[in-house]
Parts: structure tokens; sequence; C-alpha cells
């Protein structure tokens, strides 16, 4: 069943910088992740022993060396990798390098460095996309035009997004209208900004077919 899926996908065509020991490891070990809901290295050669491996000759390697084979994993390798994959889709439809832990305001702070994470799937069959990591100390409000400039790159025309209320501004309001992006946001209701625009447009949207929520968005982008 592994073995198919990652033909289906052809997830070893995707990683173009690797040679066949690098493909086969990552592919075990992403392998592993998912069937023993686990990334602890140590734990890997002994589901090794009782798995198919996709390393040449079903090669075992040590914890140690697969510790110093993803420290080696860089930016370059996960772009170069991203970009493949969204290449080959419809464009119309506290983990991470240590090193980016800062602190932030986390809704639940208990003092500790953080970093954020973000994730965008497909709908129709909820194939994960593409995906950032980004440093605890920037905040969300910030982050989103770069995400949705990133996303536009990739050709993501059709897709939408739920928002909690860490992303609100005018900015990314008027930034994602741009974008022609459905989008679902918490809003602060006695900010100036939207109590202003509600009262403006007071009994003219309520019961607008056109101002109605869908009932599902092609594809989704959900943060926070």
């Amino acid at each position: 069943m592994k073995r198919r899926i990652i033909e289906d996908y052809k997830l070893a065509e995707h990683l173009k910088r690797w040679d066949d020991r690098g493909k086969g490891l990552l592919l075990d070990l992403a392998a592993y992740s998912v069937i023993a809901e686990s990334n602890v290295a140590q734990h890997f050669p002994d589901y090794a022993y009782n798995h198919p491996l996709m390393t040449p000759q079903n090669k075992i390697y040590s914890d140690s060396t697969i510790s110093r084979f993803i420290r080696e994993i860089d930016d370059n390798d996960r772009v170069d990798f991203l970009n493949s994959w969204n290449a080959t889709h419809d464009k119309n439809c506290k983990a991470g390098d240590i090193e980016m832990a800062e602190y932030g305001h986390p809704k639940n702070d208990v003092g500790a460095p953080i970093i954020n994470y973000s994730i965008a799937y497909d709908m129709t069959n909820e194939k994960p996309l593409l995906y950032e990591s980004y440093p605890g100390s920037i905040v969300d409000v910030s982050q989103l035009k770069y995400m949705l400039e990133k996303i536009r790159g990739y050709g993501y025309e059709k897709i939408g997004f739920i928002l909690d209320r860490g992303y609100f501004s005018k900015a990314n309001i008027q930034f994602m209208d741009s974008c022609d992006y459905d989008f679902v946001m918490m809003v602060k209701g006695r900010a100036s900004f939207v109590h202003g625009l509600i009262m403006e447009h007071m009994g003219e949207f309520e019961s607008k077919r056109a101002c109605s929520i869908k009932e599902g968005l092609p594809d989704l982008w959900h943060d926070g």
C-alpha cells in the first residue's frame, strides 16, 4: 500500500535534488511518521525491521544517521519539492527548525518560544498543496500578504480562506479583495473600520443572495 501511494502521487519524481539513497530514506521516514504516528528517530530502526523499505537494498540506517540526514535538509530542498508538487496540480480548483522558534504572542502563552505553521489543502480530495513555517515573533496580521503572494505565485485562483481575527486589518481585507479570493474572517465588531461599514450598509446586504456565504469553498486555506 505504501509503495502504491508513493507511485500514484509520483512522490519520488518530485524529489529532483535527491539521489536514490536520499529519496528512499526520506520516503521511508514519511511512511514511518504516518504508520507509527511518531517522528522519534531512535524508534525508526525497529519500524524498519518489520516493514519493506524504499532505500536501495532495503538498507536500514541508524538513528544517528537519520538525525544527521534530517539536519541536512535545507529550505531549497523544501521549496523545490513544493514547486514541483504544485506544478502538477489543477490550478482551478510545535515542530520545525528549532532556530526559527522565537518568542511571540500565542493564545495560550506558556512562556516558551514558538513557530507559526500554515498549510493549504485541496478540499476535493484533501491532498496537501503547500505549507509554510515562519518565526513566532512574526504576527499573523503581517504574514498574510506574504502567504497570499506565494499562493498567487503557484497559480491558484479558485481558493477560499477561513481566518481567525488575528489576520484582521483593513490592508489585509483590501489585499484579499484585490486577489479575488473568497474568505470568511472573524472580525472585531467594535473596530471603527468594521462598525463604520456595517452602519453605512445596514439593510443593503442582509437578505441579498449575492451576499450569502457559500456552502462550500472550492479550495481551503485554513489558519489560526
